[in-house]
């Protein structure tokens, strides 16, 4: 399976998604963008044998509300991008609380 970097804007996206539909639960906005970040290259290293930095998350938010259905595709978009996106990152969104 491949892998590949997601933009820092399509973190941003799941942040604000999880913000707009109440999936928080608490934990700190920026904190989980830089975990999912982080884990987004280390898959990306683990599958390719590189050795990249995941750079710094900055979290742009927005208002504007975003469509359940556009969410739903991010969300979809970062487990093709993680291939061992449900069992690796339940561990680290429970982590982030």
């Amino acid at each position: 399976m491949s892998a590949f970097i997601v933009a820092s804007g399509h973190i941003d996206v799941l942040i604000n998604a999880a913000a707009q539909y109440g999936a928080l639960d608490g934990k700190d906005p920026r904190e989980l963008g830089q975990m999912l970040w982080r884990e987004n290259h280390r898959s990306v290293n683990a599958r390719y044998g590189e050795r990249t930095r995941t750079p710094n998350y900055r979290l742009t938010t927005t208002e504007a509300p975003l469509h359940p259905v556009a969410a739903l595709k991010a969300i979809n978009c970062y487990r093709l991008s993680h291939p061992v996106f449900p069992r690796r990152m339940l561990a680290v969104v429970a982590e982030v609380g």
